[in-house]
Order: structure tokens, then sequence, then C-alpha cells
């Protein structure tokens, strides 16, 4: 396995998750904080399973993946655990194919965003409630696929907001089937699935996504770019929701 130097390392959910909720990593991995970064060893960028908060980490040859010329560090760092997931719970659990998209946000910015980005209809959470909102887009059918970030608070609301044999395709740590007539609920999970799970969707990924973010057609979002001494700032801005894309902490 080679050793990249990490010069870059993104910031997102699973590290919150990590120090505020007790999400654990998978068995086998580093107690060390993050799960992708770019660096230098042929010029690569990775999902790992934990560790990238080092000047060093240990990566698969199966989920490297070469960082063309056109791209910066921040760019490619930015790129594999965000679209891997995403890609995974369109299209392996939703199984889209070009559906109207609705967007729930809990700023206007967000939203406009969003809709900036290709979303067809926003709903701002803190000031409507968006399971009536989707019911009045919808013209009363509901959504077909639901990808849920939240839970908690927001499970009846979600549940209200799906149409008939639909489903909700639950991100984070939840895991399993639950059959719920006339809704299948999917948790979906990557971090814990093994390297040959991994490694097919990183390849679907080069194939399908990285030419488009190439050409311009598709877009990596980045927030902020922090240096190193500035790690803290950049976790309590993650804390306070109120980033659009990801977080990159330069690693000199």
């Amino acid at each position: 396995m080679p050793h990249p130097k990490t010069n870059r390392d993104p910031r997102s959910c699973p590290c919150v998750w990590s120090e505020q909720l007790g999400y654990p990593p998978p068995p086998g991995a580093s107690e060390l904080l993050r799960v992708e970064f770019a660096g230098v060893y042929l010029t690569k960028r990775s999902l790992i399973s934990g560790g990238a908060y080092a000047e060093f980490a240990l990566v698969d040859y199966r989920l490297a993946v070469l960082l063309l010329q056109s791209l910066s560090f921040e760019i490619g760092v930015s790129i594999p655990e965000n679209w891997m997931t995403a890609y995974k719970a369109l299209f392996y659990s939703c199984q889209i194919k070009g559906e109207h998209l609705i967007v729930t946000a809990g700023s206007q910015d967000k939203i406009d965003r969003c809709l900036e980005w290709g979303a067809i209809h926003g709903i701002n959470y803190k000031r409507e409630q968006f399971a009536n909102k989707v019911s009045e887009i919808t013209d009363g059918n509901g959504v077909d696929c639901l990808v849920n970030f939240v839970g908690g608070d927001y499970w009846d609301a979600n549940l209200a907001a799906l149409g008939m044999d639909c489903r909700m395709v639950m991100l984070g740590s939840l895991a399993g089937l639950l059959y719920i007539t006339p809704t299948l609920i999917q948790g979906s999970t990557l971090r814990s699935r093994d390297l040959d799970f991994q490694s097919k969707l990183k390849n679907k990924i080069v194939s399908n996504v990285l030419p488009h973010i190439v050409n311009g057609k598709l877009k990596v979002v980045i927030d902020t770019v922090y240096p190193w001494p500035d790690i803290k700032e950049a976790q309590k801005r993650m804390e306070s929701n109120s980033n659009v894309g990801k977080f990159v902490v330069v690693i000199n």
C-alpha cells in the first residue's frame, strides 16, 4: 500500500459525528479523524477509512485516484467522500434517472445556491413545514425517494413527505433494511463497506463523474480553505452549519 504525504484534507459531517455523537470508526480503522486526502504519491487523492489528519496516510491502491493536472489539490480532495456518498445514495439506492429534484436547506442563500446548481424547488425547513410544501409541489403525491441526512425530530415530517411505493435512504450511521408498508427505508453507509465495494464505487465516480467535473458540467463546491493551524476555526464553522460546500485544510 502507498504511504502518500498528505497536502490537503477536507472536513465533513463524519468528523462532527465522531466527536459529538460517538460515531465510531469501522474495525481496524485509525482513531484519527478524516477519511479523504490529496497528497504527493504520483499525485493521487483517495478515500480511506480514517487517519487523514496526519502528515502521511496509508491507503489501499484500489482506492487511490490519479489527480489530473487540470484539477487542484483542493478540488481533488473534495471529491472522494462527498461524491461517492451522494452517488451511492442517488444511483444505487434511489435509482434515480434524472427526476424532479427538491432540496431543503436552512437559509435562502443555501437554497439559491442549490437552485443555481440544478435543483427545481427549494424549501426552507426553518420557515415552512417541508412535508406540506412537498405535498403542494407534487400535487399531493409525495416524493418517490427521499435522501435523509437528519432523522431525529424530522422523522415524522420525512415520512409525511413520502409517496406511495417509495423509499427513504438514511445517510449516516444507520444501516440495514426496514420495511414499513408502503415505504422502503434503507440505510446507506460507505465507510464501513469492504474494499471491493468501495473500489467498484470509486471506479464509477472516475468513469461517470470525474469527466464532468473536468469539463465543468459538474461542480465541486468548496466553502473555505484553511491553513492547518486554523483547524479549530474550520471545526467551529462546520458545527455552526453555516457553510455551503466543503472545508479544505492545507497541511504545509
